[in-house]
């Protein structure tokens, strides 16, 4: 993302197609409540990504609540001719409550969703975490990282709970390994 007057920080950014030559630029913003500076920004992430990759560039909003999705569904009108920009909002409809560890495991980046949008419900939480334990330590550890990053504050203390008890060991063990990693390169830059 590029720096103008202010910050223009979203918070994911992709690439669809080659790095020098993009075919498509995705920009993923999570939101859990309304914010209408937020909504002034995107339009301006759009642009400066089109203009830097010169491709088509979509906005996809995460939010886990119904009614705060919808207000995010609207067109934002801008002060460009003939530009009204049209973020995407992927609404919880869409999205499973995933409560088997197995589909989780199958599928870790929809069950990051599935813990986002309904990890308050009996279930989700607890076979997020047994899913992504089962898949080992480094991917168990990105995917529950990532997961504790999306998801409502509820849902973060809800799956904290879950690996400070049921799940202590896979859990220590993925932290002490990311802990080992981050010792040894310390030890190695100074």
């Amino acid at each position: 993302m590029l720096f103008l007057r202010g910050h223009l920080i979203a918070d994911t950014v992709m690439v669809a197609g080659p790095a020098q030559k993009p075919t498509r630029g995705i920009i993923v913003e999570i939101q859990q409540s309304k914010d209408k500076d937020k909504r002034r920004q995107w339009p301006r992430y759009a642009a400066a990504m089109w203009l830097r990759h010169d491709c088509p560039v979509d906005l996809l909003v995460i939010c886990p609540d119904e009614a705060t999705a919808a207000w995010y569904a609207t067109p934002i009108p801008t002060s460009l001719d003939g530009y009204t920009h049209r973020p995407r909002v992927l609404l919880p409809a869409r999205i499973p409550a995933m409560t088997e560890p197995g589909t989780v495991a199958a599928d870790p980046a929809m069950a990051i969703l599935s813990l986002t949008y309904h990890g308050q419900q009996a279930g989700v939480a607890d076979a997020f975490a047994a899913g992504i334990a089962s898949l080992g330590a480094e991917a168990g550890q990105d995917y529950h990282e990532l997961g504790i990053r999306m998801s409502p504050e509820a849902v973060r203390g809800i799956l904290e709970e879950l690996v400070n008890t049921t799940y202590k060991k896979p859990f220590s063990e993925f932290g002490s390994r990311h802990y080992g990693e981050g010792r040894a390169e310390g030890l190695k830059k100074a």
